[in-house]
């Protein structure tokens, strides 16, 4: 029976219901009000239990709130924000508030008020959406002279490769919450420390600016953007950051500039390299009157590795120790000449020739990250040299390996090789450098490699061969395809390059060879996805489900509706579970672009599709029934996911 405090209660507040007890919420009274926002008719729900209609998600939510509610207690109303299950199984967001009345006779009733937020959840959803896909980066730090991060949007964080929060605690705020100027290089801070001083004395005026900085992983970025000044709510003074990434462009106009450069430098000097001290590499741009140089052109090296293996190998004894202490400044970002000129060194070296020659080096640097070795031999006039043909289309191209030797009356002596193809022929560095001093048998040699002798002759013979090792990495048989620069009768190096055949292409319009990104999907137990012999560090488990749904779709497109029924398979489509997966398919698109392999994955008109060639899948290798796969499958799939228990059945079966 309804006393007079419950008829004011029920009657008057919006979505006003009794509970029996904290220990045992069954609805004794609910507001007609309360039963519109679940959905059903008053009297439907009476003697229910509350439980039974909050999401799974937050019942210990809803516990909680209850255990909250005791005899001995303060019987201030306690709040939460929970989601409900309405009765046609959708979900609503609700703030449930609950408070506990003991009576003069000592009887015990819990009082609650339920408010519907489903729309403001929702309209956040959106908005969230909206500040996730905006392309501009945001950032809000203090006014101090050493600044804190305290908030950094989405696309902040991707432009910065922001690691996965662990724990809760967002990692920018973390790693870089007590000073801003450790995501700025050295060199760039005093000018960051000028862009903070006049954007907090311009009155709230934007400072427009472009500096460098640093990605979590350590790589250097390019930014431009705005920083002002404002005052939140509690007038605290703090500056808002609005910034874009214009490395691609940045990097592309200094192309321009050292192309520039580079016509003035080739009058000069015959030998020109770019020493890329971001990535630590070193590439031949001119090599003129060097076989050597000539043929590894445009080819990336390892910087240290290549300059020592020049110094040891060409540069005269009693100039090494000047050539290596000029090379260390360089790599160390203090080769400074005088009177802001560039530095030069001259040393002693061998020539094409053999003769040892007098030379001439030069750095000069194009940026902070940057710049160019120049040298030329002392009174010697520039000559040309042309490549072969197909070796120059080759050179140009090729990624995987190269290699040069002597060849001589079947003996074999090993110039320059890339580390990948010294541990392909079995060999160390040491003896590499060792087996460089003298020559060899050709089948001595080769005996390391696990390639027949017969099948490595042929390389030379008639300038190609394919053969097969054993991959260590990955324990995998591969297919190797070797091409050899033609014999010359002036004694140049013959070149080898080698690509694998599984993860390259050859153009049947012009020959040319094209190499895409290595990608390898694992299906057979947990999935995971390779870039080589390297997994993607997916930041967002939804979207790397998301792509496991779209391999196990093999190359079928999937629709937004499609994919919500199994990324949140309890959930029906609707505004809020679309935005949500909006989200997610941006996610995956900026972890495939981060790696460089956006092209995997086609959308059109929100479907979204695995472009299958474009890849390779132990799942699509085993269905091809060809005889080399047919041992991949060993009973489990998809492990990670229960929706992959249909694919199983049917590799089973």
């Amino acid at each position: 029976m309804k006393n007079s405090l419950d008829r004011l209660f029920i009657h008057n507040i919006n979505g006003a219901h009794k509970l029996s007890s904290p220990t045992q919420p069954e609805i004794a009274l609910a507001s007609e009000s309360f039963c519109d926002i679940l959905g059903y008719s008053e009297g439907e729900l009476d003697g229910a239990d509350l439980t039974s209609l909050i999401h799974p998600d937050d019942r210990e939510i809803f516990s909680a709130l209850l255990r909250c509610l005791t005899p001995n207690g303060k019987q201030s109303p306690r709040t939460a924000r929970m989601k409900m299950l309405r009765k046609n199984g959708s979900v609503c967001h609700v703030s449930e508030s609950v408070s506990l009345y003991i009576s003069k006779n000592g009887d015990i009733a819990v009082y609650g008020t339920l408010t519907d937020m489903t729309p403001t959840v929702e309209e956040n959803e959106e908005l969230d959406y909206l500040r996730t896909g905006v392309p501009c980066g945001f950032l809000t730090l203090t006014c101090e002279e050493h600044p804190k991060i305290i908030y950094m949007n989405e696309r902040m964080s991707h432009i910065l490769r922001v690691p996965e929060n662990a724990d809760g605690v967002p990692y920018p705020l973390r790693l870089l919450g007590n000073d801003v100027y450790l995501m700025i290089p050295v060199e760039e801070r005093m000018h960051f420390a000028e862009i903070l001083s006049h954007a907090q004395n311009a009155g709230g005026k934007a400072i427009y600016s472009e500096l460098s900085a640093l990605r979590f992983d350590g790589v250097r970025i390019r930014l431009s953007g705005w920083i002002s000044r404002f005052a939140d709510d509690s007038g605290r003074q703090l500056l808002r950051a609005v910034c874009t990434d214009i490395t691609e462009r940045y990097d592309l106009q200094k192309g321009k500039e050292r192309q520039q450069l580079l016509g003035v430098l080739r009058d000069v000097y015959n030998k020109i390299f770019l020493c890329d001290l971001k990535s630590k590499t070193i590439t031949c741009l001119e090599g003129e009157s060097s076989a050597l140089f000539n043929n590894i052109q445009n080819i990336p090296m390892h910087l240290a590795e290549a300059a020592a293996h020049w110094i040891d190998t060409a540069v005269s004894e009693e100039s090494r120790q000047v050539v290596r202490g000029f090379a260390a400044d360089i790599f160390n970002h203090r080769a400074k000449g005088k009177n802001g000129m560039p530095p030069k060194i001259e040393f002693y070296a061998l020539s094409s020739s053999g003769e040892e020659k007098s030379y001439t080096a030069t750095y000069v640097e194009i940026d902070e990250t940057s710049g160019l070795f120049c040298c030329r031999r002392n009174g010697d006039a520039r000559r040309s040299s042309e490549l072969t043909a197909n070796v120059k289309e080759l050179v140009m191209q090729m990624t995987d390996g190269i290699v040069a030797f002597e060849i001589e009356d079947a003996r074999i002596r090993p110039l320059y090789a890339s580390e990948n193809v010294r541990t392909f022929f079995g060999y160390t560095k040491e003896e590499w450098a060792y087996l460089a001093r003298k020559s060899r048998s050709l089948k001595d040699f080769v005996s390391r490699s696990g390639i027949a002798y017969s099948e490595f002759v042929k390389i030379f013979d008639s300038g190609e061969a394919e053969f097969d090792y054993t991959d260590l990495s990955t324990g995998t048989r591969r297919r190797i395809r070797a091409v050899s620069s033609h014999a010359a009768d002036d004694g140049t190096p013959r070149y080898v390059m080698l690509y694998n055949t599984d993860d390259s292409a050859i153009s049947a319009s012009n020959g040319t060879l094209t190499v895409r990104p290595r990608v390898f999907i694992r299906t057979f137990g947990y999935f995971d996805v390779f870039i080589g012999d390297k997994p993607i560090a997916f930041r967002n488990e939804k979207s790397k489900e998301l792509f496991a749904l779209l391999v196990d779709r093999k190359g079928g497109y999937i629709s937004s509706e499609e994919a919500i029924s199994f990324l949140w398979e309890n959930e029906p489509v609707n505004s809020v579970t679309l935005a949500r997966y909006r989200k997610v398919a941006l996610r995956l698109k900026n972890i495939l672009e981060e790696y460089g392999i956006s092209d995997i994955v086609e959308s059109v008109n929100g479907k979204r599709r695995l472009v299958t060639d474009k890849v390779r899948c132990d799942l699509y290798d085993y269905l091809s029934h060809r005889e080399k796969y047919s041992h991949l499958f060993k009973g489990s799939y998809l492990t990670n996911y229960s929706w992959g228990e249909n694919t199983l059945a049917e590799l089973v079966n």
